[in-house]
């Protein structure tokens, strides 16, 4: 069992996926100081209607990229190691918690399926209008998580995936889903171009 510090966001954080920060809360701030001067992680945990998720990843702090006069920070931070929360504790300003890191299934081959990679692919060039990196994606330690961190996904599934511990399972269930989300996106695009670009899409 290991005790980590904990910080509540409304962000599901996936292993190799960045995640820069603005720090202002005193807590936080608190927090961020004792990982940076103990080399230690904190848990990005995403809060739910009951309170906290249950499983959730580790974020390495890579650097405070600037500190301001009241003590703000911005931060850059990687996601790092899923876990489990065991027990969680309210004796400091911010939470921690004693949480048991999780391992997944061994990985299937590193080339996904054809149809996830054209499925990726429409979808981020639909959303972003630009095609997405993928030797950067092929070169990733999981090609779901990849996938999941690059597009603008609901919280809910992504927290669903990351309690996924098989590799397959996520492509399957990605597959399955970017299908529906792309036919969904596709259309508030096409009724964006028919009222002359008013507004502004939504994705769920």
């Amino acid at each position: 069992m290991t005790r980590i510090p904990i910080f509540p966001l409304e962000v599901v954080l996936f292993p190799g996926e960045m995640l820069p920060l603005h720090i202002f809360e005193p807590r936080y701030k608190e927090m961020i100081r004792e990982c940076d001067e103990k080399k230690q992680p904190f848990g990005v945990v995403l809060v739910v209607d009951d309170g906290l998720a249950e499983v959730a990843c580790t974020a390495e702090l890579l650097q405070i990229a600037k500190t301001y006069p009241n003590g703000e920070m911005d931060i850059i931070s990687v996601g790092r190691r899923i876990f489990r929360i065991v027990e969680v504790f309210e004796e400091r300003s911010f939470y921690e918690a004693d949480v048991e890191f999780l391992h997944d299934e061994p990985p299937p081959r590193q080339v996904p399926s054809t149809a996830l990679l054209q499925l990726y692919e429409k979808c981020h060039h639909a959303t972003f209008q630009q095609a997405p990196d993928l030797g950067a994606l092929t070169k990733a330690p999981a090609i779901s998580y990849y996938i999941a961190a690059a597009l603008p996904l609901e919280l809910a599934y992504k927290q669903k995936l990351l309690e996924m511990r098989d590799e397959e399972e996520r492509r399957h269930s990605l597959e399955t889903n970017l299908a529906r989300w792309l036919e969904r996106l596709e259309l508030t695009n096409r009724a964006r171009r028919l009222s002359g670009g008013n507004g502004h899409p939504h994705y769920n």
